[in-house]
């Protein structure tokens, strides 16, 4: 009963900001353990600064069972506009196309460090601000902890438009073409991915697999290209 391709992730409740925070239980044997297996009588449970991530089903473990579905990664809306534009010898084409309403997972961040082996570069880690204490605003957990991608707060609804091709010619009057010997001579010009208005704030969404909806950053950006051309009809 749901569309293809589903999103699951975890719900990110911020970070741990102190052991009282950090869930506990008992074990079989009674002993009561930190959430990730460490012993209350530690006083350490290893998770201060990490992910605060909800315990679905109350197992005590966070893993994949603890995931949600939070949509389909499909648009709700695609499509395009064709248009041609004719005065005189001149012509206009534009192609312009859009995506409304795509689920994504800006992973970029999390999948840019080692322990994931990626190589992802387009990173300024300026922009990261790590956790290292209750009263500090972060966007990351503490250093050392491994960075998640699959979290709740990584989706954004993501909306765009793209003028993906301009073309710009002129026919020479017939008369001048056949003055120089040729049936018809036209000049044009073509730029591609001209520009884009979106609300992604990662870099042009259209390169992001749209099945998967996660953005690792290691796809290449379309390139804006530009074409000069010239028709001679013999």
């Amino acid at each position: 009963g749901r569309p293809l391709q589903g999103l699951y992730v975890y719900v990110n409740d911020g970070f741990y900001n102190s052991e009282e925070e950090v869930p506990h239980y008992y074990t079989i044997n009674g002993e009561e353990t930190f959430m990730g297996g460490a012993s209350v009588k530690s006083n350490i449970s290893g998770q201060v600064g990490n992910y605060n991530l909800r315990d679905f089903n109350n197992d005590n473990v966070i893993n994949q069972d603890d995931m949600y579905y939070a949509g389909s990664t499909l648009p709700v809306m695609h499509g395009g506009w064709v248009n041609e534009l004719m005065w005189r010898g001149f012509d206009l084409n534009v192609l312009v196309n859009y995506t409304l309403g795509r689920k994504m997972i800006n992973a970029k961040v999390a999948e840019s460090f080692p322990i994931f082996g990626s190589s992802t570069k387009m990173l300024d880690y300026r922009e990261l601000d790590f956790w290292t204490s209750p009263d500090k605003s972060a966007n990351m957990p503490m250093l050392g902890s491994s960075p998640q991608s699959m979290l709740d707060s990584n989706i954004e609804k993501v909306y765009y438009v793209n003028l993906k091709q301009l073309t710009i010619g002129y026919n020479l009057p017939d008369r001048i073409a056949h003055e120089i010997k040729f049936s018809g001579v036209r000049f044009f010009m073509t730029m591609e991915n001209l520009f884009y208005l979106s609300n992604y704030s990662g870099e042009n969404p259209e390169v992001v697999d749209v099945y998967s909806g996660i953005d690792k950053g290691l796809s290449y950006p379309l390139p804006r290209k530009w074409t000069l051309g010239l028709t001679l009809n013999f």
